[in-house]
């Protein structure tokens, strides 16, 4: 560690040959010495990039010392190797040289660190990547999981704990450890959403799991007196695809399941039929055509014009020959069948001659109902009867008659049951001298008095105040069914008769007049 400062000889400097000093030959006394001094080394320490040595870079060391270098790499990097003199002394963190008795280098070298993530998934799906993937120091990862077809994913751990998906991805951030991440699949299930209907119920019901592709069925039963119109799968109506269990209720078996589903129905109450039949086309049944279960029915049966009721069946039961009939407690079909009979011939009644002048006169008479009337008239002397056929209503006017004379008519009704009807009794008239100015006594009591129905009144309007001796209501059979006084303005009658058309006369100091109203409830 030392080398010759300085040789002196006899106190003069002198040069060495290889370390020695030869004096010649001697002739006297000499002195020789020597002095010494220390030897310096320079180590040259550098480092490549992504790590440090120190101290680094040129430094003097005495000789003999034995100096230590530390390498450290940055974070992310590893020491990848450290060479002295050129030569690896492997990647080490530290290095300390023998004593020193020679100039050295140290060179580090450094390289980043890779990390491993381990991915392994488990039966009935992938995770991708999969494998022993390498990724580096401090970045990040992910990966994606994906089920086979009718699975899906039971659980995920990363280095062991549960962790969870988003959109069936997962992600390494900042890694700096090597990890290892495991996905395990079970199949999948899916839930079915009963909602039950009023009156009715599903079974089974409430939210029913199911696995992937099962093909469950359920049982829709209306309850008593209704039926089901509908199978309502997520909003769609499948009754169509169900099956008829023959007591109202279905099955619905489902198609393989791959998705949530909802069931609902729908439960309508029945309908029944009433068949209205009249064979002989000679009246009508009147009322509603269907009927819902429980309900009543009520059925009005009028005959037409010169026909009665005859029977009426029930379910092909006589109940008689009734003009009203109610079905209760509807919960079948049904069928009501009346039939009809020609009515007895009545003869036209009640003859009135009003409007009398010298020319004309206006013949009334009163009768339940026909098609037609005919009338004859002649003088009281003539031997042939003038005919006036078809005429509607119960009123005529008769003109170009002779002032002053005497005639006789009658009439006699057109009708069905009395194609060979009688003739009523004769009534007589006479013209007057000269024309007249009198109104028709029925068109004066019409213009001042009205008459109308409102359901089963009938109610009398009297605001011109006509004096009205009587007011008489019929039937179309001509059957008195009231007769009594108009003392209030407005008289209002109340009838507790069946359904139909009624005549009302009112007979007034000034004559009658006949109202036609229809009574219904």
């Amino acid at each position: 560690g030392y080398v010759i400062d300085q040789v002196l000889v006899d106190g003069e400097p002198v040069t060495l040959t290889n370390g020695t000093y030869t004096f010649a030959p001697l002739t006297g006394n000499h002195t020789i010495s020597a002095t010494f001094v220390g030897v310096n080394y320079t180590i040259t320490a550098t480092a490549g990039a992504n790590g440090t040595i120190t101290p680094s870079g040129a430094q003097t060391v005495a000789a003999g010392s034995m100096p230590t270098y530390t390498i450290a790499p940055a974070t992310g990097y590893e020491i990848a190797d450290v060479t002295v003199d050129g030569v690896s002394v492997g990647a080490v963190s530290t290095y300390t040289f023998e004593p020193v008795n020679a100039n050295h280098t140290i060179n580090a070298t450094f390289s980043q660190i890779n990390l491993v993530i381990t991915a392994t998934a488990g039966a009935n799906g992938t995770i991708t990547p999969s494998g022993n993937i390498t990724v580096a120091y401090g970045a990040s990862h992910t990966f994606t999981v994906a089920p086979a077809t009718g699975y899906e994913v039971d659980y995920v751990t990363v280095d062991g704990m549960e962790v969870y998906l988003t959109n069936n991805t997962y992600t390494f951030s900042n890694i700096t450890v090597n990890h290892a991440i495991f996905v395990a699949f079970r199949p999948s299930s899916y839930t079915i959403t009963v909602t039950e209907p009023t009156n009715g119920t599903i079974t089974p019901n409430g939210v029913v799991t199911v696995g992937y592709q099962a093909t469950p069925t359920f049982l829709i039963t209306p309850a008593f007196g209704y039926e089901v119109t509908a199978i309502t799968v997520n909003g769609t109506n499948v009754l169509n695809d169900a099956v008829a269990q023959g007591t109202g209720a279905y099955t619905y078996t489902f198609p393989p399941v791959t998705a949530n589903r909802t069931l609902t129905a729908t439960m309508t109450k029945k309908s029944y039929t009433i068949t209205k039949l009249t064979p002989d086309n000679h009246g009508t049944i009147t009322g509603q055509n269907t009927v819902d279960y429980g309900e009543n029915a009520a059925y009005t049966i009028t005959p037409s014009a010169g026909y009665l009721i005859d029977n009426v069946l029930v379910d092909g039961m006589s109940v008689g020959a009734v003009s009203s009939y109610i079905f209760h407690n509807v919960t079948a079909n049904h069928t009501i069948t009346a039939t009809f009979k020609l009515e007895p011939c009545v003869v036209p009644f009640n003859l009135q001659v009003i409007n009398i002048d010298s020319t004309s006169a206006t013949l009334t008479w009163y009768h339940p109902g026909a098609d037609s009337y005919d009338i004859q008239y002649k003088t009281v002397d003539a031997t042939t009867w003038t005919l006036v056929q078809n005429v509607p209503g119960f009123a005529y006017n008769l003109t170009n008659l002779q002032s002053s004379t005497n005639y006789i008519w009658k009439v006699k009704a057109n009708t069905l049951a009395c194609t060979d009807a009688d003739w009523s009794n004769a009534n007589n008239f006479k013209t007057s001298a000269g024309p007249s100015s009198l109104i028709g006594v029925a068109e004066y009591v019409k213009d001042h008095v009205k008459v109308y129905a409102e359901h089963n009144r009938v109610h009398i309007v009297n605001d011109f105040a006509v004096e009205i001796e009587n007011v008489a209501i019929y039937d179309m059979y001509g059957k008195l069914i009231y007769s009594g006084e108009a003392i209030n303005n407005p008289e209002v009658i109340e009838l507790n008769v069946a359904v139909g058309t009624y005549v009302v006369r009112l007979n007034t100091v000034q004559g009658p007049a006949v109202y036609k109203v229809h009574i219904n409830r």
